[in-house]
């Protein structure tokens, strides 16, 4: 079996997500406008996120789990996706980031590939 994959870590960026703080608002009675949300410090973000960790943490899930199937496995640059794994992890401030391993079913078999082979595949799928 011929083993082509890539390693990326997904980052939530939950602190430019105006419609989770929508939504955290909406279930304390507070209606807040994109302006509102706007205008809350980091403190007062970072604070709404604490006090609704599962609400934080099934968007981020809502979020990864369209990325995965619109950008990587749906319509990836990196090639037919045929196998993906994640993992899930807390920053310090207690936002998500997931771990990912993607296997392609292109490219050229590791085992039996030159270096120059091994370096054009990916030299088209990863830029710097």
């Amino acid at each position: 079996m011929s083993v082509r994959s890539f390693f990326l870590t997904l980052s939530s960026a939950d602190m430019s997500w105006p419609e989770l703080f929508r939504i955290i608002g909406q279930q304390s009675g507070r209606s807040m406008t994109d302006d509102d949300i706007a205008a809350l410090s980091y403190d007062e973000k970072s604070l709404m996120l604490r006090n609704d960790p599962v609400l934080a943490a099934r968007h981020f899930d809502h979020r990864l789990k369209a990325f995965f199937k619109d950008a990587l496995v749906g319509a990836s640059a990196l090639g037919p996706v045929g196998h993906h794994f994640y993992k899930i992890e807390f920053q310090m401030r207690g936002s998500l980031h997931a771990h990912c391993l993607l296997w392609t079913a292109d490219g050229p078999e590791m085992s039996k590939a030159t270096a120059e082979e091994i370096e054009d595949y990916f030299g088209t799928k990863v830029s710097g």
